[in-house]
């Protein structure tokens, strides 16, 4: 009842944020290695004893897909054919698993690197506190 779930990290949505973050952020002072690491170990967690987590390669098999309305992940679900394909129904077990990962829709502040913060605790002081918006 295992199936192989292929992953696509978006990072274009979470870059076209930046600028309207206050204050703004380079490019330079975002770790999106880690961030789309991070993200892909998130679903594998989330799908562990469910299905087999991969990034997604350029071709796609039959399955179903999934996206995150928030960052554009994109999730392809695909049968296992080396595991006698899949039995029963797994896409609802999948789909809840994904919507935990889905959730997380900020896991890419994590990985803002300490440059941003020291620029931010600058800028929070030049603007008071709270942060008038």
């Amino acid at each position: 009842m295992r199936c192989i779930v292929r992953v696509a990290v978006a990072t274009q949505p979470i870059r076209a944020l930046f600028a309207g973050e206050k204050p703004p952020v380079p490019d330079d002072e975002w770790d999106e290695a880690a961030y789309v690491a991070q993200r892909l170990r998130a679903y594998a967690e989330a799908l562990e004893g469910i299905a087999l987590v991969q990034p997604m390669p350029g071709t796609l098999g039959d399955g179903a897909s999934f996206s995150c309305p928030r960052t554009g992940d994109l999730v392809r679900i695909e049968p296992d054919d080396r595991n006698g394909g899949v039995r029963g129904d797994p896409y609802a077990d999948i789909e809840r698993a994904l919507q935990r990962v889905f959730a997380d829709a900020h896991a890419w502040r994590r990985h803002l690197l300490p440059a941003y913060f020291e620029r931010h605790r600058h800028w929070r002081a030049l603007v008071g506190n709270p942060i008038q918006h």
